[in-house]
């Protein structure tokens, strides 16, 4: 959310470092920021660099709604139930109807705040047969297991990928 808060007034980006305890991740978002800060300008990259880069922006923050039990354990208690290695979803871009988890009963639902905070839920997700489905092709960042920071923060954040661009 700190790049959407300074993008109003200037560049900004997030830069995906990876899992904390694996350095190689750390250290080529380094090489990254400095190649990017020693640049003169964008046009001296050549066109073959231009089109390896993929832009996604942040289009919604996902949250499981306080008044909703889940697991990734099937629970029998459970509103919802995701699936047990769902990280490996993590920054994998995913299609219309990639499955997000089973709605188990008729009040489970996923929140989704779009960047303006109001509720787009319905425009990111719909339960057919009992199952959570994208309505719409994203990349899901920050994924995570941990049920203290889902209830705390978030499930994820669904990144959309921005098709063209201009880096002039």
């Amino acid at each position: 959310m700190q790049s959407f808060a300074f993008g109003h007034f200037c560049p900004s980006i997030v830069v995906e470092c990876g899992q904390p305890d694996v350095p190689d991740g750390t250290t080529h978002a380094l090489e990254f920021m400095e190649t990017c800060l020693n640049l003169d300008s964008f046009d001296s990259l050549p066109d073959s660099l231009i089109s390896d880069i993929d832009l996604f922006h942040t289009v919604a923050i996902v949250k499981v709604p306080e008044e909703i039990n889940f697991s990734f354990d099937d629970s029998p208690n459970d509103d919802i139930t995701f699936p047990a290695e769902m990280d490996c979803l993590n920054f994998c871009e995913l299609s219309i109807g990639t499955n997000f988890g089973k709605a188990k009963t008729d009040r489970a639902y996923l929140s989704a705040l779009g960047e303006d905070g109001a509720e787009k839920s319905d425009c990111y997700f719909k339960i057919e047969n009992g199952e959570i489905k994208l309505k719409i092709a994203a990349m899901p960042s920050m994924l995570t297991l941990d049920t203290n920071i889902i209830r705390q923060d978030c499930l994820c954040y669904l990144m959309e990928r921005i098709h063209s661009f201009a880096l002039n």
